[in-house]
């Protein structure tokens, strides 16, 4: 059971984990079940766990950003990492099934690049780590 593996797993002091009840129904139950357990910040910011190879210096861009932050990606769409202000809560708690916030209309928006598109691998299998992208 999900629940159980996660509860075995060793967690840095300051870290919480937030175990998504309804993940079989979408992307954006994840996004809500985020939100919800950092209601106390006045900022979060979103990332995805097959992006392992996502610089600290990009992350504290999106995190020290104002309004939304989000990534630019070669294609020239925005996408995560991406950071919100409290302002944008009430929205991404509304998320449900496969939408993401990208589907939602937030002001104030600023995209930013990595400084190497290798930070944007997307990491599904091991041979992913190796192949030159």
């Amino acid at each position: 059971m999900l629940h159980e593996r996660v509860s075995s797993v060793r967690v840095p002091a300051g870290w919480e984990v937030v175990v998504n009840a309804n993940a079989s129904k979408g992307m954006g139950t994840s996004i809500a079940a985020g939100v919800a357990a950092a209601m106390r910040h006045d900022r979060v910011v979103i990332g995805l766990a097959d992006m392992p190879i996502m610089s600290a210096m990009h992350l504290r861009q999106i995190a020290s950003g104002k309004g939304t932050a989000c990534t630019r990606y070669e294609d020239g769409n925005a996408g995560c990492p991406a950071g919100f202000e409290r302002k944008a809560f009430a929205e991404l708690l509304e998320l449900t099934g496969d939408r993401g916030a990208r589907s939602l209309d937030l002001p104030d928006l600023t995209i930013i690049a990595p400084n190497d598109r290798k930070l944007l691998v997307d990491v599904n299998v091991r041979d992913d780590l190796h192949v030159d992208h």
